[in-house]
């Protein structure tokens, strides 16, 4: 493969399977994308368990998470406490040392379902951006069909669509990490201030919301139906649809936005690969709602 001049890291799930199969999708997409993406090189971290680690009769020392704490940025277990976010802060500062990668340009930090949870909250919390230093390179995030998003405060859409501050008493979790911000914020120190400062940073960054407009079953498979998932909305489209309302409430001059993968479920194989997900990977031109 050619010198890399854009990064993209689908993020997996636990099952080791399942982070090949993301592997997969993101060299299918590059695939499909042709000449937009042959200078681009694609990492996919795997986050293993102590049953993955077992299973594989891997050594003591090799890092281990519990089960989908790697998603919410928790710390490994056994030999070494590392959140997960600090993985990704450390290939944020290999990829800035330009005696490796002198024409980087790019890096989509990219997730779908579970990964994109982790890829959304590392945009509230991570520090990888910091680990660029002088180099001139732009950073983009894209956020495909979770389950549910991370919010700033605590409104939450309501029947009318607008927002208002959620009544807590019918959903004490409702507000806690990682559907907010009000209390179990990993152990990601020093943490990287105030709520008010997340917040302003977080609506700066660019941050692509890639939705599939058929992955609308409230019943989908891992759908998260706990009541702080269903403050947000009944469906992943839906959710993905109220909160970029909500961003843009937040502030209406925010780049965020939404990109929609026309009749595409619940797939980060065919999310990656339609025109709306190679817009957003590999900023190839043609993303319209309505020629998907």
């Amino acid at each position: 493969m050619d010198q890399a001049t854009r990064r993209c890291y689908p993020c997996r799930h636990r099952d080791p399977w399942l982070a090949a199969a993301d592997l997969r999708s993101g060299e299918h997409a590059a695939e499909v994308a042709g000449a937009a993406a042959r200078a681009t090189v694609i990492v996919t971290p795997q986050f293993l368990t102590a049953r993955d680690v077992a299973a594989h009769n891997l050594a003591d020392n090799i890092l281990r998470w519990g089960e989908d704490d790697w998603k919410v940025g928790k710390p490994s277990q056994g030999s070494a406490a590392i959140s997960s976010f600090q993985v990704v802060d450390e290939i944020f500062h290999r990829l800035a040392n330009r005696a490796i990668f002198p024409s980087l340009k790019t890096i989509v930090l990219a997730g779908h379902s579970a990964g994109r949870q982790f890829v959304q909250d590392y945009a509230v919390l991570g520090r990888g951006e910091a680990n660029l230093g002088d180099a001139p390179v732009h950073v983009r995030y894209v956020v495909a069909n979770p389950a549910t998003y991370l919010y700033l405060t605590d409104e939450r859409p309501d029947s009318n669509g607008d927002f208002a501050p959620f009544n807590a008493a019918s959903c004490r979790a409702f507000n806690r990490w990682n559907y907010g911000l009000q209390a179990d914020i990993p152990a990601y120190s020093p943490r990287p201030g105030s709520i008010d400062e997340l917040k302003t940073r977080y609506l700066r960054r660019d941050i692509i919301y890639l939705l599939g407009t058929a992955d609308n079953a409230p019943d989908g498979d891992g759908q998260d139906q706990s009541c702080a998932a269903e403050a947000q909305g009944a469906t992943r489209y839906a959710r993905g649809e109220a909160f970029d309302a909500y961003v843009h409430t937040l502030d209406p001059h925010t780049t965020q936005r939404v990109y929609e993968a026309r009749g595409i479920g619940h797939s980060s194989y065919r999310m990656f690969s339609s025109v709306c997900g190679q817009a957003a990977l590999f900023d190839k031109p043609g993303c319209d709602s309505a020629s998907e």
